[in-house]
């Protein structure tokens, strides 16, 4: 029925919006993290580090693509027992 539909849709963006506040920096939580650091610092942060631990973050959220397509891969063509 509709409603199981809308509270699956309400739930799977509420972890969108979780996983969107982690520290790596291609997400929010990312840039959150830069922000307050500058504040604590009271200096901008080099461009030079932020685009490495943009670069970081990129391949970090990649891996988990990856390593969660594989595992999902994995359990729909070798079932457990």
């Amino acid at each position: 029925d509709w409603s199981s539909d809308v509270c699956s849709s309400d739930l799977l963006g509420i972890n969108l919006g979780v996983i969107n506040l982690f520290p790596i920096l291609p997400l929010d939580g990312g840039y959150l993290l830069v922000m307050m650091i500058e504040k604590i610092k009271g200096s901008p942060v080099k461009l030079k580090h932020q685009l490495v631990a943009q670069q970081i973050g990129w391949a970090l959220l990649l891996f988990l693509l990856f390593f969660a397509s594989y595992s999902d891969i994995l359990k729909f063509y070798l079932p457990r027992k």
